[in-house]
């Protein structure tokens, strides 16, 4: 993995997720063991991850996340499955928790994030990469297939390929 200076351009930085989970669990969640535990380490523990989706994420930890894409408002709300207008009452209200599927969709965008920052050595390809059609991908975008788990997979996948220079 590169220094971490390749993900500050833009002046954005990936380290606003390696913080201890802990400071996004709200006083409304019931506090499960995420006490030094990293967005990365999350990510490896499925048990951790599938209770976090569960108990549901909070908006804090969604605006940490979308800070690092190039995703508008009204791309979130499309991934999302919900309005743009509902995206934007959620920054609004005190402590808002995302719904399971919601909370899903989010940690499955972010896994992606963190895999294409890793992949392809900088936010700013990454950004590009993820916005551009791909011929690997039947024509369209990382960011269209995002919306569905199959689609996920999909892109993880050419992600993974490029990792090992299989481009076909």
């Amino acid at each position: 993995m590169k220094e971490d200076n390749a993900y500050r351009e833009k002046g954005r930085s990936t380290s606003l997720l390696n913080e201890p989970l802990s400071v996004y669990y709200t006083k409304y969640q019931p506090m499960m063991s995420v006490e030094n535990t990293s967005f990365n380490d999350l990510l490896d523990n499925k048990m951790k991850l599938v209770e976090t989706i569960h108990i549901g994420i909070s908006h804090d930890l969604y605006s940490s996340v979308a800070s690092l894409l190039p995703f508008t408002d009204t791309q979130w709300a499309e991934l999302l499955g919900i309005s743009a207008k509902s995206l934007t009452r959620y920054k609004t209200e005190d402590s808002h928790v995302f719904k399971s599927l919601q909370s899903e969709k989010i940690l499955e965008v972010a896994e992606v994030m963190l895999k294409g920052h890793e992949v392809l050595e900088s936010s700013s390809s990454f950004d590009k990469w993820v916005m551009s059609p791909s011929i690997a991908l039947g024509g369209k975008s990382p960011y269209q297939l995002m919306s569905s788990s199959y689609g996920k997979g999909l892109v993880m996948d050419e992600l993974n390929r490029i990792e090992y220079g299989i481009f076909a």
